[in-house]
This record gives C-alpha cells, structure tokens and sequence, in this order.
C-alpha cells in the first residue's frame, strides 16, 4: 500500500427530515407564508399544550352542578364545548392565514375566551347555592331563561315574569 492512498470516507447519511427541511429551505417557502406556518405552530401549542386546562376549567363546575345530569348532558356539553372550541380554533387559523390577525392571537383567541368562560364558572362554585346538588338540566335552562329576561327588560323589550311556585 502506497501511503498516499485514501480510504473512501463514506458520505454521512442524512436524515429524512434534514432533506426535507433543505429542499423548503432553498424553495423560499416559509419566506412566502410566514402567517401560516405561525398559525400552524401556534395550533398545535395551543390545542395540544393548553386546550386540555380548558376542559377542565369548563368540565369540572359542570359536572359538580349537574351530579344527576347523566351521561346524556355529560356528552352533550362535552360535544357543544369541543365544537365551541373547533371552531374558534379553525376560524383563528384562517384569520391568522389571511393576515386579518396575528397568528399568536389568532389561535389563541379560543383558549382565551374559553379559560375566561371557565373560571366564571369556577368563581360562581364558591358561592352558597350555585353548586347545590341534586340539580338538573331544567334549573340551568330556567336560570339561563331569567337571566336572559333581565337583559331584554333593560333594553326596553317586554319580558314575562315568571314567579317560582311556593
């Protein structure tokens, strides 16, 4: 053997990712859409790190003002809270996508409303009488129709008063 002959160094092979990531690179596509890839790092932070407080801080005043409610009620507010927050995740990233919004707030707008929603509920539990138990969907429905009553009232709209039985 001659000493100056090489041994062919074998090319280090790369990973799938790292090709991928030069050939978006070299094309100038995150350049083009820099909102959207945003939103789309955002979505995934946002419905897979903090959607979960979410459901919590909405599901567990539900579930202790509602003991009797059954598995009826727990699956129809988990399906209307999980469409709720679907969509404002959905409607965040198309805003974010047409620069209507900016990205961060975009997606995270669903997270912020819904945590605010959540801890409403969460500070009405403290008081006497809003977690009574043995309550059912009527007395929210009830509640509901009288607060919206007292609403329509002070917009000078007539509204019934329904006066509880003895």
């Amino acid at each position: 053997m001659s000493s100056t002959a090489t041994l062919d160094t074998p090319r280090r092979a790369r990973s799938d990712y790292a090709d991928l990531s030069a050939r978006i690179k070299s094309a100038g596509l995150l350049a083009r859409r820099p909102g959207y890839y945003t939103a789309k790092f955002a979505l995934t932070l946002a419905a897979f790190a903090a959607g979960w407080v979410v459901f919590v801080l909405i599901g567990a005043p539900i579930a202790l003002r509602f003991p009797r409610g059954g598995v009826g009620l727990v699956i129809g507010v988990s399906l209307g809270v999980f469409s709720i927050y679907y969509v404002g995740l959905i409607a965040g990233e198309s805003l974010a996508d047409r620069a209507f919004l900016t990205p961060f707030w975009a997606m995270w707008a669903a997270n912020v409303i819904l945590t605010i929603v959540g801890l409403v509920l969460l500070a009405r539990m403290g008081r006497e009488g809003a977690t009574s138990r043995g309550g059912d969907m009527s007395e929210f429905l009830e509640g509901l129709r009288t607060n919206l009553a007292k609403v329509a009232r002070r917009f000078g709209f007539p509204a019934e008063r329904r006066h509880k039985p003895a």
